[in-house]
């Protein structure tokens, strides 16, 4: 774990590592690198802790298991200790390191796309090719790829879901996973106009991304400014835990007690 960490941080987080780094995990969970919760169904996510320590950063998989999988079960107290923290700056050069690390990751798995990504059910055939596709919602699960379908004339705006297989094998299930944190930085960083939620309790295989508000042309061309603008966006942000922060919508904001807002 400590290498791991020190690779992220490029050796920059001696200052805030414990024997343990449980405390730099917490900071870099505050710091909006993911979304994390303190709901009773933490046990979901241990294995997949485990799992990111175990995975080296440098590879497609572990990019969105380093930016999802940094859980822990954090106390009031913790929280208030790392929002002074920010406010007073300590952990600007951390955060500044571990952002352009992500950062340079996504914009090589950006430009190392080159095949389309597929994605059919029984009425509908979706088509990823860099980015390029046709109008519709997707949420991507470790390798597991739903649609979802907003329905612009209902009042309720509520979700039809049709589940959906992949056609994608190999490799390309380590672009889903860049994709996956992609959408999840973008919305952490508020990029453009694509709210992202980060749904955790609940969701049995793994973290995912809900995308919300955007078709999906809207969305290409936001995704496109993620490599150059995720630095900026984040450096010039001030982290705050506050529950129910871009929560308003979620189906799990009963049970979910941490929200972080830019």
């Amino acid at each position: 774990m400590r290498s791991q960490l020190d690779t992220l941080t490029r050796n920059r987080a001696d200052s805030l590592l414990s024997p343990d780094g449980r405390r730099l995990r917490k900071v870099l969970s505050f710091s909006g690198l993911t979304a994390y919760n303190t709901c009773p169904r933490k046990y979901e996510f241990w294995e997949l802790q485990r799992q990111t320590e175990r995975t080296s950063i440098d590879s497609p998989q572990s990019l969105g298991r380093i930016v999802h999988g940094l859980v822990d079960s954090a106390d009031r107290e913790t929280l208030s200790q790392l929002k002074s923290a920010v406010k007073s700056k300590q952990i600007s050069r951390l955060k500044e390191d571990a952002v352009r690390k992500i950062a340079d990751h996504l914009r090589r798995e950006l430009n190392r796309i080159s095949q389309p990504l597929y994605l059919t059910d029984a009425k509908h055939e979706f088509t990823l090719s860099n980015f390029d596709g046709t109008s519709g919602w997707l949420m991507l699960a470790k390798a597991d790829v739903i649609l979802e379908r907003l329905n612009p004339r209902s009042r309720s705006r509520s979700l039809e879901i049709v589940e959906m297989k992949s056609s994608t094998r190999g490799r390309d299930q380590a672009i889903q996973q860049a994709l996956l944190a992609a959408y999840t930085l973008a919305g952490a960083l508020g990029l453009g106009r694509v709210p992202i939620w980060v749904l955790s309790p609940g969701m049995t295989a793994f973290q995912t991304a809900y995308l919300k508000s955007s078709p999906l042309p809207q969305i290409v061309a936001d995704f496109r400014k993620v490599a150059s603008k995720i630095e900026e966006s984040f450096l010039r942000s001030e982290f705050i835990a506050r529950p129910g922060a871009y929560c308003r919508n979620c189906p799990f904001r009963e049970i979910c007690s941490v929200g972080i807002s830019l």
